[in-house]
């Protein structure tokens, strides 16, 4: 078979740290030594030394700061196995924290502070590769203030050592969290037909993205929402006239809220809707078509019919009146109401003596 390091990590560069002036062994062995050897390579890919499988190991001691790269490259007569190693060589060990944490609430103040295990080194702040804070004095350690804290200052922040050909370097990542925001809730038509489907939707800002929910004032049942940040409402509202409908936002820095006042409208409707009246020839008839309760959207549309013939002239008319004869006796007679929320028949019989 082609060669298999014997270590059960089989990347191809591993990453290492190490002191200055100490001294490291790279590990090339492998688990099938048959007819192999191994070529080890620096930086400039320029063979160190040849090496048998009885000593697939590689010495060194670092002499300078920085990062230094070695690669070894094992063959046998079925393949070919390379692994490289990465060297991170520090002088000094040097550490970034931020002050009072890593997260923080939009408004805080923090410190930012570097702190280098020796005296005599040069220090400074970068973020975005440009210089925020400097100092050359050779104090161990160097602190920058942020105040009032927005998203904007969010981001990595690496601190940086130096001296002679010798540098450093620790990042930290500030997080900054913002309280939930509703940007997105109650439509601006809140009007609704009973029975109808009502849809809102409530969507709301922050960092954490927060849990939303819409519950309806007086009920206790509410709607969550399954992803973070919206949370959406459908249900048939029976109960004519307002509702309050209210949307929450929670994360862990607060939380914020937004009533959505909804009227609900009905259909037309009737004290009765079948009228028998009794008329006297040559008196007058009368047949009203008024509707009955609050909550009734204005009326769009009215039609009246003689059986089923359209009255065209009685059109819109919620008042019709005639001179009744013995020609109405035992006519029917409807009318059909319409709003935007549906539409209502009435029938009246007409007895003429």
């Amino acid at each position: 078979a082609a060669p298999m390091f014997e270590t059960m990590w089989n990347e191809s560069a591993l990453n290492i740290s190490a002191s200055l002036r100490s001294k490291v062994q790279l590990d090339c062995k492998l688990l099938n030594s048959l007819e192999s050897s191994i070529e080890w390579f620096d930086d400039q890919r320029e063979v160190l030394r040849w090496r048998n499988q009885s000593q697939p190991y590689l010495g060194i001691r670092l002499g300078h700061c920085g990062e230094m790269t070695f690669s070894c490259r094992v063959k046998n007569p079925y393949g070919i196995a390379r692994r490289t190693f990465v060297i991170n060589v520090r002088d000094v060990t040097v550490t970034a924290i931020i002050v009072p944490g890593t997260t923080v609430a939009t408004g805080a103040n923090i410190r930012l502070r570097c702190i280098v295990e020796r005296n005599g080194y040069s220090m400074r702040w970068e973020r975005n590769q440009s210089v925020i804070g400097q100092s050359t004095t050779g104090n161990r350690n160097l602190t920058l203030t942020v105040s009032n804290a927005t998203p904007s200052n969010e981001g990595k922040y690496e601190c940086i050592a130096w001296r002679n050909n010798c540098t450093v370097k620790s990042s930290v990542f500030l997080n900054v969290e913002v309280p939930p925001r509703i940007e997105d809730y109650c439509p601006s038509k809140t009007v609704h037909c009973r029975y109808n489907l009502l849809e809102l939707t409530c969507k709301a800002s922050g960092d954490p993205s927060p849990q939303v929910t819409i519950k309806r004032k007086g009920f206790l049942s509410s709607v969550t929402g399954i992803h973070p940040g919206i949370a959406v409402y459908r249900g048939s509202v029976t109960q004519i006239g307002n509702s309050v409908f209210v949307c929450n936002a929670e994360n862990r820095q607060g939380a914020a809220t937004k009533a959505c006042h909804v009227t609900t409208f009905s259909a037309p409707r009737f004290v009765n809707n079948f009228l028998a009246m009794l008329v006297r020839q040559g008196r007058q008839v009368h047949l009203r078509c008024h509707l009955f309760g609050k909550w009734l959207l204005p009326i769009t549309n009215v039609i009246w019919y003689e059986g089923f013939i359209e009255k065209s002239e009685w059109s819109n008319k919620q008042t019709v009146s005639w001179i009744a004869t013995l020609a109405d006796h035992l006519k029917e007679y409807r009318c059909k109401v319409t709003n935007l929320c549906g539409s209502s028949i009435r029938r009246f019989s007409l007895y003429v003596a």
